[in-house]
């Protein structure tokens, strides 16, 4: 009988050892059962590289833009961007904290709660974010806003200790944001991986507005009361030339080529233009009273200038440097974004309170 107990014990224990190495395997082969990792920051386009739709094909823009249709946009609409797949396009206001998003198929719109009076918005390539600047003098608050578009809420607030963050753009590979300071004189600069400011950038008295060269190595900066344009290289965040314009820069864009940036003069009722290869101003285009925004079409033909007191849109030949066409809108138009596809345009009417749409390809 002790005999047959020590051979059940035996036989006991060796079950024990075989299951228990069993489950040892398993355990190995599955690893242990640990959380997933904290996501990164929801705002921004985060560490990873973000993959880029290409561009649609773009058509040919016309001399003589035609108006399709306007629709009717609250708040005081100021500044829009028209997001890459080309389906809405968002549009701040002056008059509420809010951010509209504007179906560009049927003019419906949806308005978001903003953390404060949004002034400019600039949309990352993929589309997924947009930068939104907030300012305002009692009590007084700058920062810049950041919006996550596929979920249509504000999930990040940066705050600025500069004063009156303007016309932001988002670079072309969408990790760095260069933000104009109106009243501080500078160029604040936000690195989109941890949405957070990483320098600031002294330039002329008051900048307004920013464009940035084809592959985002350069960017130029319109200097509203001191007659500048500041060119600053964004691999070293160092102003490495400034261009004499005159009067009262407003605004500035590049042509999709990178050969020619247009600069609206908002006081001296002009356009000049300036060879981006000597940064040197090379014509003047006269346009309609207080030009306020100046665009590109898709195709590098035309210019669009938005004329903020004569109520319409000066339409500029670039490959004659004449205005062909003048194009009535809404009350006090603001701001104009071109579709993705180069057929569309919208134009912010503040006072209106509505988007004026052109057609502007063949």
């Amino acid at each position: 009988m002790r005999r047959r107990g020590f051979v059940l014990l035996a036989l006991a224990m060796v079950a024990l050892l075989v299951v228990g190495g069993l489950l040892g395997a398993l355990l190995f082969r599955s690893g242990p059962s640990t959380p997933a990792p904290a996501a990164g920051p929801t705002a921004g386009v985060g560490a990873a590289p973000v993959a880029i739709a290409p561009p649609a094909p773009v058509v040919a823009s016309v001399d003589t833009p035609t108006v399709i249709g306007t629709w009717s946009v609250g708040n005081g609409p100021e500044s829009i961007v028209v997001t890459p797949d080309g389906r809405r396009a968002f549009v701040t206001g002056s008059t509420a904290d809010v951010l509209t998003s504007l179906d560009l198929t049927t003019g419906a719109t949806a308005t978001f709660p903003a953390p404060g009076p949004p002034q400019y918005v600039s949309l990352t390539p993929d589309g997924q974010h947009a930068y939104v600047t907030i300012a305002r003098d009692n009590p007084p608050m700058n920062a810049i806003a950041v919006f996550d578009t596929t979920r249509n809420m504000f999930t990040a607030l940066i705050p600025s200790d500069q004063q009156h963050p303007y016309a932001l753009a988002v670079a072309p590979d969408g990790q760095r944001v260069y933000v104009p300071n109106h009243d501080s004189g500078n160029v604040s600069v936000i690195d989109t991986r941890s949405n957070v400011i990483v320098a600031n950038i002294p330039v002329a008295p008051m900048p307004h507005w920013i464009a940035y060269t084809p592959s985002g190595r350069l960017i130029y900066v319109a200097n509203h009361m001191s007659g500048i344009v500041t060119v600053i290289d964004t691999k070293t965040n160092t102003v490495v030339t400034t261009i004499p314009v005159g009067g009262t820069p407003h605004s500035i864009a590049v042509s999709p080529d990178g050969r020619r940036a247009m600069v609206a003069d908002y006081d001296g009722n002009y356009v000049s233009v300036i060879d981006t290869a000597t940064n040197r101003v090379v014509g003047t285009v006269p346009v309609g009273q207080n030009p306020q925004d100046v665009a590109f079409s898709r195709d590098g033909a035309h210019t669009y200038v938005v004329n903020n007191v004569s109520n319409d849109v000066s339409v500029i030949d670039n490959s004659r440097d004449a205005v062909v066409a003048t194009v009535p809108v809404g009350t006090s138009p603001r701001q104009l974004a071109v579709s993705t596809d180069g057929r569309r345009a919208f134009v912010t009417n503040g006072e209106s309170n509505s988007v004026t749409v052109l057609n502007i390809a063949g």
